[in-house]
């Protein structure tokens, strides 16, 4: 245990183990939900789901010039796209997490333009449009519903220049109990976006990740490029790429504010 942090939203752990053959992990957790394992002499992450979102991002979107994060994490997402020249809005919950990143994941919080507060409420208040809009929060073990609503996917749709993309990371392949949430979130965004513009894709170890676009038609632009990522990710990044998930049955509840209320 290297840093720990008591937050309004659960502790925040930094924690480091050295492998035999000299590799640093570096991993930060929130609330016991790890939210990335680091690499810090080659400044990479070692979680795929950085690099998923990032690739699935940059290959389903011709350009990306402007993109919200709605989620820091250890903001290695940020990072990435403030690197490539990318004008980044980041919106995060929890002000600690911003301080944990700065000092154990190197995130420059000068290089992203930073608001702190519900990423629904946020979007709700802007007026900007985005190339990309990355989704990766996470509270208490799952994305919260409110930001996955019917009404709140609609919201970031309007956000989306048309040939823009809303990429989730969510849970989906570890338990009965996943599965069908990941089931209900793919029916919720088939119903705010067309359903021929929704895909899923996933390696197999857990995660999954949807892509969406006010376009009728949802096609790649180019092969992501994972060479840039930390050698231990590339060959799972590639089978997330080719892990394409067939549509989910349109039978079934998606998710709406009014089932929140209840």
């Amino acid at each position: 245990m290297v840093h720990r942090a008591d937050s309004p939203h659960g502790p925040i752990q930094v924690v480091e183990l050295r492998e035999d053959n000299g590799l640093l992990r570096r991993r930060c957790l929130h609330g016991g939900l790890v939210q990335n394992t680091y690499a810090p002499q080659r400044r990479q992450s070692l979680s795929h789901f950085a690099g998923a979102l990032l690739g699935l991002a940059r290959a389903y979107t011709p350009r990306i010039e402007q993109a919200l994060c709605i989620g820091l994490g250890a903001g290695i997402v940020p990072r990435e796209l403030a690197k490539l020249g990318v004008a980044v809005e980041v919106v995060e919950i929890n002000p600690v997490m911003a301080a944990v990143a700065t000092a154990y994941f190197d995130f420059d919080p000068g290089a992203v333009s930073m608001a702190f507060g519900d990423g629904r409420e946020f979007v709700a208040a802007s007026s900007q449009q985005y190339d990309a809009v990355l989704l990766d929060a996470f509270m208490d073990g799952d994305i919260p519903r409110h930001l996955v609503t019917v009404e709140a996917l609609a919201e970031v749709k309007r956000h989306l220049r048309p040939d823009g993309v809303l990429v989730i990371n969510a849970f989906g392949e570890t338990s009965a109990a996943r599965r069908e949430s990941a089931a209900q979130l793919d029916r919720t965004l088939r119903r705010v976006f067309a359903s021929t513009a929704v895909v899923q894709h996933a390696s197999g170890v857990g995660n999954v990740f949807f892509v969406a676009t006010p376009r009728p038609l949802l096609q790649s632009f180019r092969e992501p490029d994972f060479s840039g990522e930390h050698p231990e990710l590339q060959f799972e990044l590639m089978l997330m790429w080719q892990g394409v998930r067939p549509a989910i049955s349109k039978a079934g509840s998606v998710y709406t504010d009014a089932e929140l209320r209840r």
